[in-house]
């Protein structure tokens, strides 16, 4: 069984949030719970222990993705710092998690299929979407209520985190036959699986709250071995640990291709 590393005495957010914010949280953690209880009951035996989970790494992982950024840097980050924080923080995670059940759904076997883990796949994908929707339409509404993104920073951070996450889905860009993650082949299709946050100015900006290709209106999807690469925060091939897994994922497919 793994550990669980953090920059805070007790995991939680502990700067000025107010109770509906907190039970926000609370919700979020609860149903990430939740789908690692169903997961590990789902694969029974085959359940892989808990890898070691180290979440001091948001603070260089936040550091290297604001390098350059037109807003103030970001030293030593901590998504446990405030609820504005949260929210980068959890922009990190939940956009990958949409886009990794999306790109795993075909590694689900035949009888898996059949024994209905697609449809509950499908479910979790589902909830996931639900909280990274929420996550974008925070971070925009209040770079919206603030008048600027110089006034509410996090939306270029969080743009910034898109950017790196961006340089690190390295590796085959076909999740499933038909459907690349990023590029659909389609005139005008997106090139890349991330979609920046947009502070709509006027009638004529549109918002960018889904993160999906732009001319079919789909999800994105990533490979495994994508994820891996975005999690132990490196492109490097042949990685097999490293950023929020220190010791790696317990994965077969801990070690990162090309």
């Amino acid at each position: 069984m793994g550990t669980v590393t953090t920059n805070s005495t007790v995991a939680q957010v502990a700067g000025g949030i107010t109770v509906p914010q907190q039970q926000i949280i609370n919700e979020i953690a609860f149903e990430e719970q939740e789908h690692v209880r169903f997961l590990r009951a789902a694969l029974g035996s085959a359940a892989v222990p808990m890898p070691s989970i180290d979440l001091t790494f948001f603070a260089p992982l936040a550091a290297l993705a604001t390098t350059g950024s037109t807003a103030p840097p970001l030293v030593g980050f901590s998504p446990f710092a405030n609820f504005n924080a949260f929210l980068v923080g959890a922009f990190i995670f939940e956009d990958v998690g949409v886009t990794a059940y999306a790109g795993a759904a075909p590694l689900i076997s035949a009888a898996g299929v059949t024994s209905g883990y697609l449809t509950a796949a499908a479910g979790i994908l589902a909830v996931e979407a639900y909280h990274a929707a929420y996550i974008r339409t925070a971070i925009t509404a209040s770079a919206i209520q603030a008048g600027s993104a110089t006034a509410y920073p996090y939306i270029t951070y969080a743009n910034n985190v898109a950017t790196l996450r961006n340089s690190l889905t390295v590796g085959n860009n076909s999740a499933a036959p038909g459907m690349g993650t990023g590029n659909t082949g389609a005139a005008g299709s997106s090139t890349s699986v991330e979609v920046p946050l947009v502070l709509p100015t006027g009638l004529t900006t549109p918002s960018s709250i889904v993160a999906a290709d732009s001319s079919q209106a789909i999800g994105f999807a990533r490979t495994v071995n994508q994820v891996h690469h975005i999690v132990y925060g490196s492109a490097t091939v042949g990685a097999k640990s490293g950023g929020f897994f220190p010791n790696g994922t317990n994965s077969i497919f801990a070690t990162t291709t090309a």
